[in-house]
């Protein structure tokens, strides 16, 4: 049983270095979107971590850094980083209200418990009203559809803020949500339906006094029951 979190950090970070780590020492797996700064400057995820975690996480831009995958090599392994993927195209940006590129991030991790592989992906979908919401939901949906016809024995995790509800995206991409939120749930994991949860957490930082975010983060204890050799 693994715990794995996601975070909107939301630019709190040149206020508070101490969300990640916060967060961190909570899970054994953390997905990451808006990891940057207010000025779109890159924030480099390692050094804020605990101890003993790697990283999935491209700092050479504001723009790739704010989507990352990282995780306690003490309570898992990794079997591929696949790095940073367009979420959309130049062409469908033009189409949309300007924003910037968007990408997802994706890594293979095993639970040395159970040899269990799990594709653990964190993704910042747009807001619908850009325009372009709708092909970032197609592109997302082509690597799920992927994963279950070429690795039907894996599960897969989106870690994800997906400015939708997040049990509307669980039901478009065929899996099960939980999420937080005030007043709709958009932040949160969408988990292949092969994965169970026992417990999750969702938290505001309210009743620390830290106020390091508007978004929230939230934490479930799972299991990936997918196995498969090599």
């Amino acid at each position: 049983m693994l715990t794995r979190g996601t975070q909107n950090c939301a630019y709190p970070m040149e206020h508070d270095p101490k969300l990640i780590a916060y967060v961190a020492a909570r899970c054994d797996v953390l997905g990451t979107q808006e990891l940057r700064h207010r000025n779109n400057s890159p924030i480099d995820i390692r050094p804020l971590l605990p101890a003993g975690w790697g990283t999935d996480q491209d700092a050479s831009s504001g723009t790739r850094s704010a989507t990352s995958i990282s995780w306690n090599r003490r309570s898992v392994r990794t079997k591929r980083k696949f790095g940073l993927r367009a979420l959309m195209t130049k062409v469908q940006l033009k189409l949309g209200r300007r924003i910037q590129l968007r990408d997802f991030d994706e890594v293979i991790t095993i639970d040395p418990k159970t040899g269990a592989r799990c594709h653990e992906i964190a993704v910042h979908l747009p807001l619908k009203s850009t325009g372009v919401q709708g092909a970032a939901l197609r592109r997302l949906k082509r690597r799920i559809n992927h994963l279950r016809r070429f690795r039907p024995k894996h599960s897969w995790c989106v870690y994800t803020d997906a400015n939708m509800d997040i049990d509307e995206l669980a039901r478009y991409l065929g899996g099960k949500a939980v999420g937080g939120g005030r007043g709709r749930q958009i932040v949160g994991l969408v988990m292949s339906k092969n994965m169970r949860h026992l417990r999750a957490t969702v938290d505001h930082h309210v009743d620390h006094g830290e106020h390091w975010t508007d978004h929230p983060f939230v934490i479930v204890a799972s299991e990936a029951t997918g196995r498969r050799k090599g």
